[in-house]
């Protein structure tokens, strides 16, 4: 058990990046391997960071040198090289989302499952503390019953990986439903549970969305609560959420070390949940989470049937989709606006 967590890593874009330094900050793992179709993207991000992992252009060179690897190639190639990593007893850590198909995120849990190796998604906000303490105080309608929430993300261009993969469709599954929106999705899922009725206006002709405002509403479980997310790749908006509760309103941006504020009804002052401590790198968290997974000391924190969820509701969205008139645009915008601004 002293032996350090051998991990590999799939896929050397911009994210892997990430990854790495997750790596080399934990003192439980080992950076053993990286692989990449293209061998020269492999080379730099080892020259980069001044490591000598074994590097391939081939999955089958690394697998038998690693304990688990992370899969940060591009959506579609995550199942097949899932279940080559569960074939041959591979633990996976796999970038969000599972897969750009439910049917595939579904393939991928079922063989490693058979297989009886680790299968965790990377939804690595999952992993601030802000977002943890946030979720259990709702839950414990700490600041009284939710009533709605709203919530947005947005740059301008978006998340460009080094390969441009985000700008094919049959790559990533969706546009920015899927490439910015998936991290929102889990934790929505994660603090509310499954929502019963969803809603999407987007801007696709076919392609890729780069606008999208998906709407939400809970009525499981004793819930009554609305929500609505919007998510851009050509607007810059101050990215957060926005809780109202029957005493107040609640605030917390989308940042690492973001406090969670708190005005009451009808008065002036402002309350800070402030931290204790916060996760200083929640790359090295997650790694750190997977290893031990591996080795049997507590279940992963997403699992793939947890990560399997946001894929799920994905397509719901996807199903039920309608223009994004420019009424509709700039209401949504107004409105998140005021909250996150206020």
């Amino acid at each position: 058990m002293n032996e350090k967590f051998k991990i590999g890593i799939i896929g050397c874009g911009k994210i892997s990046g990430r990854h790495v330094e997750g790596c080399l900050l934990s003192p439980n793992v080992e950076l053993t391997g990286l692989v990449d179709p293209v061998l020269e993207r492999a080379d730099a991000l080892a020259r980069g960071y001044g490591i000598t992992p074994r590097v391939s252009d081939n999955l089958a060179d690394l697998i038998d040198h690693v304990d688990g690897v992370v899969i940060a190639a591009p959506n579609n190639l995550h199942r097949p090289l899932a279940l080559q990593c569960a074939e041959s007893g591979t633990h996976v850590l796999i970038e969000k989302p599972i897969a750009g198909t439910s049917a595939d995120g579904l393939a991928i849990c079922e063989a490693h499952e058979r297989a009886g190796t680790i299968c965790t998604v990377g939804f690595v906000t999952r992993f601030r503390d802000n977002n943890r303490n946030m979720r259990e105080l709702i839950q414990n309608q700490y600041f009284g019953e939710t009533i709605e929430f709203a919530y947005q993300f947005g740059s301008r261009g978006g998340w460009a990986p080094l390969s441009a993969y985000n700008l094919d469709k049959s790559a990533t599954g969706g546009g920015v439903l899927v490439v910015t929106g998936s991290h929102f999705l889990d934790r929505m899922l994660h603090w509310f549970g499954d929502p019963s009725e969803q809603t999407l206006f987007d801007d696709s002709l076919g392609g890729p969305e780069a606008n999208a405002l998906a709407t939400f509403r809970f009525a499981n479980h004793g819930l009554n609560v609305c929500g609505s997310a919007r998510f851009s790749k050509t607007v810059a908006l101050p990215a957060g959420i926005v809780v109202k509760t029957e005493q107040g309103m609640v605030f917390l941006a989308d940042a690492p070390n973001a406090p969670i504020r708190f005005r009451p009804h009808n008065e002036s002052i402002e309350l800070h949940v402030s931290l204790e401590t916060e996760t200083e790198n929640v790359f090295q968290a997650q790694i750190e989470d997977f290893a031990a997974a591996c080795r049997g000391e507590h279940a992963p924190a997403v699992s793939g049937r947890e990560g399997l969820r946001s894929v799920l509701l994905t397509e719901k969205l996807y199903q039920k989709r309608f223009p994004l008139a420019d009424s509709v645009k700039r209401a949504s915008l107004h409105t998140i606006e005021d909250g996150v601004h206020e």
